[in-house]
Protein backbone atom coordinates (compact mmCIF):
# COMPACT_ATOMS: atom_id res chain seq x y z
CA UNK A 1 0.00 0.00 0.00
CA UNK A 2 1.39 3.40 -0.97
CA UNK A 3 1.36 6.45 1.26
CA UNK A 4 0.45 10.04 0.44
CA UNK A 5 3.02 12.43 1.86
CA UNK A 6 3.20 16.19 2.08
CA UNK A 7 5.78 18.30 0.23
CA UNK A 8 8.30 18.35 3.08
CA UNK A 9 8.14 14.58 3.53
CA UNK A 10 8.79 14.04 -0.18
CA UNK A 11 11.79 16.34 -0.05
CA UNK A 12 13.16 14.37 2.92
CA UNK A 13 12.58 11.05 1.12
CA UNK A 14 14.38 12.28 -1.98
CA UNK A 15 17.30 13.64 0.06
CA UNK A 16 17.64 10.33 1.95
CA UNK A 17 17.70 8.46 -1.37
CA UNK A 18 20.89 10.28 -2.38
CA UNK A 19 22.77 8.34 0.33
CA UNK A 20 20.82 5.09 -0.20
CA UNK A 21 22.94 2.29 -1.67
CA UNK A 22 20.16 0.14 -3.11
CA UNK A 23 17.94 0.52 -6.14
CA UNK A 24 15.00 2.85 -6.62
CA UNK A 25 12.68 -0.18 -6.53
CA UNK A 26 14.04 -1.32 -3.16
CA UNK A 27 13.94 2.20 -1.72
CA UNK A 28 10.33 2.67 -2.82
CA UNK A 29 9.29 -0.67 -1.29
CA UNK A 30 10.97 0.23 2.02
CA UNK A 31 9.19 3.59 2.12
CA UNK A 32 5.78 2.43 0.83
CA UNK A 33 5.78 4.60 -2.29
CA UNK A 34 5.49 3.70 -5.95
CA UNK A 35 8.29 4.25 -8.42
CA UNK A 36 6.03 6.53 -10.44
CA UNK A 37 5.45 8.72 -7.36
CA UNK A 38 9.17 8.76 -6.66
CA UNK A 39 10.05 9.83 -10.21
CA UNK A 40 7.20 12.37 -10.33
CA UNK A 41 8.30 14.18 -7.16
CA UNK A 42 11.98 13.89 -8.04
CA UNK A 43 11.29 15.61 -11.36
CA UNK A 44 8.98 18.17 -9.75
CA UNK A 45 11.48 19.27 -7.12
CA UNK A 46 14.47 19.13 -9.48
CA UNK A 47 12.64 21.32 -11.99
CA UNK A 48 11.60 23.80 -9.27
CA UNK A 49 15.17 24.21 -8.06
CA UNK A 50 16.74 24.56 -11.51
CA UNK A 51 17.68 28.18 -12.18
CA UNK A 52 16.29 29.74 -15.33
CA UNK A 53 18.54 31.98 -17.37
CA UNK A 54 17.00 35.16 -18.72
CA UNK A 55 19.18 36.82 -21.33
CA UNK A 56 19.16 40.58 -21.16
CA UNK A 57 20.75 42.47 -24.01
CA UNK A 58 22.59 45.43 -22.59
CA UNK A 59 23.20 48.08 -25.18
CA UNK A 60 24.27 51.54 -24.12
CA UNK A 61 21.91 54.08 -25.57
CA UNK A 62 22.26 57.80 -25.52
CA UNK A 63 18.99 59.43 -24.51
CA UNK A 64 17.59 62.48 -22.81
CA UNK A 65 16.11 61.67 -19.43
CA UNK A 66 14.27 64.97 -19.16
CA UNK A 67 13.58 68.04 -21.28
CA UNK A 68 15.65 70.15 -18.90
CA UNK A 69 18.71 68.08 -19.74
CA UNK A 70 18.02 67.97 -23.45
CA UNK A 71 20.21 70.96 -24.15
CA UNK A 72 23.01 69.69 -21.92
CA UNK A 73 25.49 66.98 -22.80
CA UNK A 74 23.75 63.71 -23.73
CA UNK A 75 23.55 61.18 -20.91
CA UNK A 76 24.60 57.59 -21.46
CA UNK A 77 21.97 55.25 -20.10
CA UNK A 78 20.92 51.65 -20.36
CA UNK A 79 17.42 50.98 -21.60
CA UNK A 80 15.59 47.81 -20.51
CA UNK A 81 12.38 47.00 -22.35
CA UNK A 82 9.89 44.58 -20.78
CA UNK A 83 6.74 44.43 -22.83
CA UNK A 84 5.42 47.98 -22.89
CA UNK A 85 7.62 49.12 -20.00
CA UNK A 86 10.88 50.98 -20.64
CA UNK A 87 13.43 51.35 -17.84
CA UNK A 88 16.29 53.82 -18.23
CA UNK A 89 19.26 53.44 -15.91
CA UNK A 90 22.41 55.54 -15.80
CA UNK A 91 25.23 53.38 -17.15
CA UNK A 92 27.72 54.59 -14.55
CA UNK A 93 25.61 53.36 -11.57
CA UNK A 94 26.61 49.68 -11.48
CA UNK A 95 24.98 49.02 -8.09
CA UNK A 96 21.60 50.24 -9.32
CA UNK A 97 21.89 48.22 -12.53
CA UNK A 98 22.76 45.08 -10.55
CA UNK A 99 19.84 45.57 -8.15
CA UNK A 100 17.35 46.11 -10.99
CA UNK A 101 18.52 43.03 -12.91
CA UNK A 102 18.32 40.87 -9.76
CA UNK A 103 14.80 42.10 -9.06
CA UNK A 104 13.68 41.51 -12.65
CA UNK A 105 15.11 37.99 -12.67
CA UNK A 106 13.44 37.27 -9.30
CA UNK A 107 10.07 38.32 -10.69
CA UNK A 108 10.33 36.54 -14.05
Amino acid sequence: MTMNFNKETWKELLEKFSSYEGTVTDYCKENNVTKSQFYYYNKKFTKASTPIFHAIEVMPEVSHLSKAKSDAKENKSIKIELGRANIYLPSEDLDLLTAVIKEISRLC
